[in-house]
């Protein structure tokens, strides 16, 4: 995994044994429409944010203070709770709004290539309904469509861990905006006004939830994930003390 020199996308490559590597490029800030006024959490943000964060922890953890009066220790416990109020805040902001619904390329779980030719098909059938390409054409020739790759249709259904109570409705709808634009670059055309992304989102959201907890059940074999992040973004990160602009 590592940053762009623009410090607007995320490039992440999967390896697996037996099988062509998967990469992503992932805008930070893909859910912020151009016209909204909500506040962007980019690069800058999130690492100005976790600087802050650390550089309080370690003043409060080694700074000299004097805990000896009236509620001091008290007020201390406090100050710890609210930056760890914050950290979580930071790393909720970096899955749901930099990893999405890609958050599932880190999935270890082995899944089994039937299940997923059955998700492949059921998808398939929703798209088919939906989009106004294809029902222009009565659903397209089956030469017409577009085989998603094992590594897209793993993203889906690994988002429906039934250990976690997470709600999925966004991050499908961040990897259906994906499949579109997949299926925009091979030249199926659709206008993103025109497909009704809610129907489609709760149809999906049955599909994908009912299928993952299948593949949970199977038996998996256990692997090792490596995450290598390269020394550009370790040292971006860990420069608190730098006034120099990235």
């Amino acid at each position: 995994m590592t940053l762009t020199e623009s410090r607007e996308e995320l490039l992440i490559c999967k390896i697996r044994a037996g099988q062509s590597p998967f990469i992503l490029r992932l805008p930070l800030t893909r859910h912020n429409p151009l016209e909204s006024d909500e506040e962007i959490f980019g690069f800058d943000q999130g690492r100005d944010e976790l600087q802050e964060i650390v550089l309080c922890a370690n003043q409060s953890s080694h700074g000299a203070q004097d805990l000896s009066g009236k509620g001091a220790k008290s007020e201390w416990w406090e100050a710890r709770t609210a930056l760890d109020a914050r950290l979580k805040d930071l790393l909720h902001n970096i899955e749901s709004i930099w990893f999405g619904g890609f958050k599932s390329i880190f999935s270890h779980t082995v899944q089994d290539s039937n299940l997923l030719a059955r998700f492949q098909q059921s998808l398939q059938n929703i798209l088919d309904k939906h989009l106004p390409s294809r029902r222009k054409s009565g659903g397209g020739t089956q030469c017409s469509r577009i085989t998603l790759d094992q590594s897209v249709l793993e993203l889906f259904v690994s988002l429906s861990n039934p250990s976690e109570s997470n709600d999925i409705e966004e991050p499908l709808m961040d990897l259906l905006y994906f499949v579109v634009d997949i299926m925009q670059f091979n030249g199926e055309r659709n206008a993103y006004d025109e497909i009704d992304f809610d129907s489609v989102i709760f149809v999906l959201k049955a599909k994908a939830s009912k299928l993952g907890l299948t593949i949970y059940r199977l038996p998996s074999r256990r692997l090792t994930r490596f995450a290598t992040t390269i020394k550009r973004l370790k040292t971006r990160l860990k420069a608190t003390k730098s006034s120099t602009p990235y």
